[in-house]
């Protein structure tokens, strides 16, 4: 394990983005269509329930899914399963573009060019871990789901707490704190799992304990650096509510952008940072 430094990372990921901006312009391009895709889907499905449109895999809440799936699946059976079926292939699309930039990142950060032969043997290796790489993806996204359920947990309980509420609040922040650093810490040590599935080719529990063992001590230089290049990608979340239209703030806007730009930038860094970890 090697030390880093942010600025010399976010360099060199600034030149290697600028050196093929025409391939992650097209990757942005072609995330946005599968993204109008999915969009176009659930409309269709919605304007047959009277429902509105929603996004695919994307709820905002589990009484919307189950309110969207029980209207579909009274209207007729044939529209719920073709319901699930459209928003399962638009979640494995999604996945395996987000699996291709961390493939297209790493070879990049290695210094090999980027040739119509590489990117056809990046995509064999795409298609050999991607079963792995979602089972991966799952098993992060509960352990930091699971975090963030207890982060909210104190704020919760804080009518309950047998104490003054001058007391309370000084109790729930000290415990809030303390689970937003469990939770910087879990992100951060968890986060190399794609770079080692695609680059070791190994199993995908086994790669979130390889990235614990990869980052180690450094995961308070890994945080600063995500929670830098994820800033933009939170504006942008943000900024796509103030469109009059889904379609762009949801589909162009964290379609495009946050694929093509900020995500293919993020995953070049941290590429940087996975080979001076290892």
């Amino acid at each position: 394990m090697k030390n880093f430094s942010i600025l010399v990372v976010l360099r060199k990921a600034a030149s290697d983005y600028y050196r093929y901006l025409g391939l992650y312009v097209g990757v942005g391009i072609a995330v946005t269509f599968v993204g109008w895709w999915g969009h176009a889907t659930t409309s269709y499905f919605s304007d047959r329930c009277g429902y509105l449109a929603l996004r695919p895999a994307s709820f905002d809440s589990l009484d919307v899914l189950l309110t969207y799936s029980t209207r579909l699946l009274h209207f007729h059976p044939g529209w719920f399963f073709g319901f699930v079926i459209a928003c399962a292939v638009a979640k494995l699309v999604e996945l395996f573009f987000h699996c291709s930039v961390y493939a297209l990142a790493l070879q990049i950060s290695s210094g090999s060019s980027v040739t119509r032969k590489s990117l056809l043997s990046l995509m064999r290796n795409v298609r050999t871990v991607f079963a792995r790489y979602v089972l991966a993806t799952i098993f992060y996204g509960i352990i930091i789901s699971f975090f963030l359920a207890l982060l909210a947990a104190p704020w919760s309980f804080l009518s309950f707490l047998p104490f003054p509420f001058s007391l309370q609040m000084p109790v729930v922040v000290l415990v809030t704190g303390l689970l937003l650093f469990v939770l910087l810490r879990s992100v951060s040590i968890f986060y190399f799992y794609p770079y080692l599935l695609l680059d070791k080719n190994i199993g995908a529990w086994q790669s979130l304990q390889q990235s614990k063992e990869v980052v180690g001590a450094l995961w308070k230089k890994v945080a600063v650096l995500a929670a830098l290049l994820f800033f933009p990608l939170a504006g942008v979340g943000m900024v796509s509510w103030y469109f009059p239209t889904e379609w762009f703030g949801g589909v162009v806007l964290c379609g495009f952008l946050s694929v093509g730009v900020i995500a293919s930038f993020t995953a070049l860094a941290m590429a940087h940072v996975y080979r001076f970890l290892v």
